[in-house]
């Protein structure tokens, strides 16, 4: 008999954001396992529980997101309240599941969620991708959503027997219980590029908005440093933002005004246009803070970077330097001596024949880590300790 899984939670389709892809990607490894998955995201709709299809798959919209507040108080309560629509949506029994699997939920819905599945009869499942850091959220470290994200990871979350996570950290975390830990996983393994021509510029890749999460300045300041070495044009290219954009979030002064003359900010790009930019770029670059929230997540973007096999330039936090390894398929320093370490390891990396191999190197690291295929077996076996072992399809579905 097919596991019915309702997978619900702060995600919108189609969007195509981290969230999105998550859930989409652990939807199609449960698939793969024999389950049929249906998705309750929390966007907002004009007809509430508006049933669709997306990508092939049945959606219903919980309008739980992007609701207009006339008031602060209104809409701290409406942002405390989140999830109540779904659960009483679940109520209602016009669709029955065996199990539901909540995307980082808050902690008032998570707790709500576990007493019905016991009350209804389905196993209520976890996906937990990140631990916010307090001082990141509206109002503070000490403010009303800094509560509820410790009431979350520390009291909500601990309730839950069956747990998907994203991260080595997290695992630990959670490590008396069902887990798996399932990174973010990437459809696209794409062929090895031609060489770029020795004579052409050296570029560097950031895919995204820069916000908090990642420290991009200690690789912009070392940017003169690194062209000096190689004897050719530098650029970093920032696909997601621009310039004025990037100067609010970094400033100006000292070695990152003499830096930014090595940036090209391109602006918002469509996905196909980001593609283009990974195949032609040298590599890619992330750089995070090390502090708790970096290990507990993992940036989509490394997956999304070696996927098309463009070598990641990245410091050792979290699982970073637990799966991609330095000289191989990645450029990994701690962010403090990129000054001194980038020069030369860049060099290096773009000796005759070096950056292919390590582009051949980053595509073999996607596919072995970064891939359904190489978490379908862990997924069938976690789906048997939570209590579904008779009921799972007798073939892998690859």
């Amino acid at each position: 008999m097919t596991i019915k899984v309702l997978y619900t939670g702060a995600f919108r389709f189609p969007q195509v954001d981290a969230a999105a892809k998550r859930v989409a990607m652990v939807a199609k490894l449960l698939e793969q396992n024999g389950c049929h998955v249906t998705f309750a995201g929390w966007e907002a709709t004009q007809t509430p529980f508006q049933e669709y299809r997306h990508q092939d798959r049945p959606c219903i919209s919980m309008n739980e997101l992007d609701q207009k507040a006339s008031t602060r108080i209104r809409k701290l309560t409406g942002f405390l309240k989140q999830g109540e629509k779904t659960l009483s949506w679940l109520k209602t029994g016009q669709h029955t599941f065996d199990a539901v699997i909540a995307y980082n939920p808050p902690a008032l819905f998570a707790n709500r969620l576990r007493r019905l599945g016991k009350t209804m009869g389905f196993c209520a499942m976890l996906d937990s991708t990140e631990w916010y850091d307090n001082s990141h959220l509206p109002g503070g470290p000490f403010g009303p959503v800094a509560l509820e994200n410790t009431a979350r990871m520390r009291l909500a979350y601990c309730g839950f027997d069956d747990v998907i996570c994203i991260s080595r950290f997290l695992e630990a975390r959670y490590n008396n219980r069902n887990v798996i830990n399932i990174p973010p996983l990437t459809q696209v393994l794409a062929a090895v590029p031609d060489a770029h021509p020795h004579t052409s510029p050296v570029s560097v890749l950031y895919a995204g908005n820069l916000g908090r999460k990642d420290k991009l300045a200690s690789f912009i300041q070392a940017l003169p440093r690194i062209q000096m070495r190689l004897g050719r044009p530098v650029r970093l290219r920032i696909a997601g933002m621009d310039q004025a954009a990037l100067i609010s979030v970094l400033g100006q002064s000292g070695d990152i005004a003499a830096a930014l003359s090595h940036v090209d900010c391109l602006g918002r790009l469509t996905p196909d246009a980001v593609k283009a930019e990974y195949l032609g770029c040298h590599f890619s670059v992330i750089v995070r803070e090390d502090k708790r929230y970096a290990w507990a997540g993992f940036p989509t973007k490394v997956p999304e970077s070696l996927g098309y096999a463009c070598p990641v330039i990245a410091n050792r936090v979290g699982d970073i330097g637990h799966i991609l390894t330095d000289g191989h398929d990645a450029i990994l320093a701690d962010e403090d001596t990129f000054m001194d370490r980038l020069p030369d390891a860049i060099a290096q990396a773009l000796e005759p024949g070096r950056h292919q191999a390590m582009r051949t190197a980053a595509l073999d690291t996607a596919g072995r880590h970064f891939t359904t295929h190489a978490h379908i077996a862990p997924m069938r076996r976690f789906l048997e300790r939570a209590g579904f072992a008779s009921r799972l399809s007798k073939d892998i579905h690859r």
